[in-house]
């Protein structure tokens, strides 16, 4: 089934003050002019609801990518205007709240220009590198726009309205009384039977929850744009091994904390509508199917609240605490737990103390859940990809013999089914190679340079190897 994602991922580009910086800052140059701002560059301020005791400044460049800078570095990117010198940055950047109290010289200013703000395509200037991109693990992937941003824009203002409290609350009302009535009074009996008998009708309730999840996106822009801040576009990619809609609502960080969880919770708000609409067309025709359709999408509904992965509930959660780059996190608070004192990382020890105690918490549950779930992964591949991709094309199978008899419902559907389990074996090794790729780099460079540890490393990682095969061979995933 289609999965929903709300598109905000930031760069965790927490940029340190120059007084952290090794060796001597660039000599001034005399033939340059004074650098400015990239083209298209929107500087949106400082977080609002922020859980770093030093919230930091939020910049947009041109290509969409949302930034996080220290107070210090955003002070300092504002000031660049083309005309200023270093001398004239660094007073104009040692004012205002922003700064968080940092002294700073010209000849920070050039360190922070250099080697900082530059790398990142935040400059006009020859200084500027191509600007990078985020690249987090478990991010969208084959990202294509459905709807542009105007068009979005559009729908958005049409629909804003639905998020007047009497509507929301009247909604909420009204579908706990319908799960209610269908679980307690009418049951799924009727519902489940009539789509056994009907190929036709599951067709109908998984296209009916593919319309519904795009209805879902409206909502996330719907809510990004009553919340003061617009919309961009709704597409279509892959996430970890499904096919998933997500909606550009990176304009969503210029908003306060609740213009982002009103933004994060809208998706799940138009799902609560489509099930409601889903139920008065029951009530209209008696079609039994409705009313499953009803179930599958509230399943999905409560998929979404699980804050494991980039569904709504990290958002929600993210939102909370005022932590956008929650995944960014993860490597920072193991280590600072590690060191237990020496050598505490400034990602965590510059969070407000509740805060600090949720991400920690947060980190504890997922970072077990990740390495079960990867476990649990590779130990089942072979059986898990013979099964998948054997059931796949026996369904492709299915589907050329129906479509060849004029079986059109039938051959649709299993020819759907034949796409998506092939598309999930296909996106299981595609995951599984960016994790492996991933780990194998981190560990190849955390034993650069020491025999001892690429020894080791080397050790451990041919012992795991030979042991997940002899699990393979042992478990008769492999033949003997």
């Amino acid at each position: 089934m289609t999965a929903q994602l709300d598109h905000r991922d930031p760069a965790a580009a927490l940029l340190a003050a120059p007084a952290a910086a090794d060796g001597p800052a660039p000599a001034p140059a005399t033939t340059r002019r004074p650098p400015a701002r990239a083209a298209g560059l929107e500087l949106l301020g400082e977080l609002r609801g922020s859980g770093s005791k030093q919230p930091p400044g939020l910049v947009r460049r041109s290509d969409g990518q949302v930034l996080q800078l220290t107070p210090l570095a955003y002070r300092v990117l504002e000031s660049l205007d083309g005309v200023r010198s270093s001398a004239e940055v660094a007073e104009h950047a040692s004012r205002g709240d922003l700064s968080g109290g940092a002294e700073l010289d010209a000849t920070g200013v050039r360190f922070l220009v250099a080697k900082k703000l530059a790398p990142l395509g935040l400059l006009d200037d020859e200084l500027s590198a191509p600007p990078p991109r985020a690249n987090p693990l478990l991010a969208l992937r084959a990202r294509t726009p459905l709807l542009g941003p105007r068009a979005v824009g559009a729908v958005a203002l049409a629909l804003q309205p639905l998020f007047r409290l009497p509507v929301v609350l009247a909604a909420v009302a009204a579908l706990a009384l319908l799960d209610v009535w269908l679980l307690a009074v009418h049951g799924l009996g009727g519902a489940l039977g009539a789509v056994v008998r009907d190929p036709v009708l599951a067709l109908a309730v998984v296209g009916t929850a593919v319309a519904a999840a795009l209805f879902h996106e409206c909502g996330h822009a719907a809510g990004c744009r009553f919340s003061g801040a617009r919309p961009g576009a709704i597409g279509v990619g892959l996430y970890l091994v499904y096919p998933a809609f997500y909606t550009d609502v990176n304009d969503a960080y210029r908003l306060g904390r609740a213009g982002r969880l009103r933004t994060d919770l809208g998706g799940l708000y138009f799902h609560t509508l489509a099930v409601l609409a889903l139920g008065g067309a029951y009530a209209v025709t008696g079609a039994e199917w409705l009313l499953l359709a009803v179930l599958l999408i509230q399943l999905g509904m409560l998929e979404q609240l699980l804050p494991l992965v980039r569904y709504d509930g990290y958002h929600v959660l993210a939102d909370l605490v005022g932590v956008p780059d929650l995944f960014a996190r993860i490597g920072p608070v193991l280590r600072h737990t590690a060191r237990r004192g020496s050598g505490r990382d400034p990602r965590v020890v510059g969070l407000k103390p509740w805060v600090r105690v949720v991400v920690t918490a947060w980190v504890a549950v997922v970072v077990p859940f990740l390495l079960v779930a990867l476990s649990l992964l590779l130990w089942h591949l072979p059986r898990l990809v013979g099964a998948l991709g054997g059931a796949g094309l026996a369904e492709g199978g299915v589907a050329v013999r129906a479509l060849r008899a004029g079986q059109l419902a039938g051959g649709t559907a299993a020819a759907l089914n034949a796409g998506l389990l092939l598309l999930v074996v296909a996106g299981v090794l595609y995951v599984l190679g960016r994790v492996l790729k991933a780990v194998s780099k981190t560990a190849w460079r955390w034993s650069a340079g020491r025999p001892r540890r690429r020894a080791v490393l080397l050790a451990v990682g041919g012992v795991l190897v030979v042991a997940l095969v002899a699990g393979w061979a042992t478990t008769g995933q492999l033949p003997l």
